[in-house]
């Protein structure tokens, strides 16, 4: 198994889609691990400064373990397993308060759910 998917800069004639990664993170081409890795480094980017509020990362390594554990037992996966997604502050994320990117929201009582 090949440890790296690369994804290219945005506009680059290589670059993989969501549905390519999910493929070959489902056929062992890759693990979730490693696009993990190679996410939370473009996450890390100077591009991405103020992109995100707060991060999950300790979670998103445990749930990468877990599809990588299923695809190497053979087991079946989720469609959208061994990606990362981030969520817009707009919606819930159960135990964080949800600002809408606003200071004066910081205060706010955690969502007690996600939405």
């Amino acid at each position: 198994m090949s440890n790296s998917l690369h994804f290219a800069a945005p506009g680059a004639s290589q670059a993989a889609d969501l549905s390519q990664a999910a493929a070959a993170v489902a056929a062992g081409q890759v693990s979730a691990g490693a696009l993990l890795q190679e996410n939370l480094a473009a996450a890390d980017g100077t591009a991405c400064h103020h992109a995100y509020l707060r991060r999950f990362d300790a979670q998103a390594g445990v749930a990468a373990q877990a599809v990588d554990t299923a695809c190497a037992a053979g087991m079946p996966v989720p469609p959208l397993a061994g990606l990362a997604v981030s969520v817009k502050d707009l919606f819930d994320v159960a135990g964080w308060p949800t600002t809408a990117g606003a200071r004066s929201l910081a205060d706010a009582p955690p969502a007690v759910a996600d939405c």
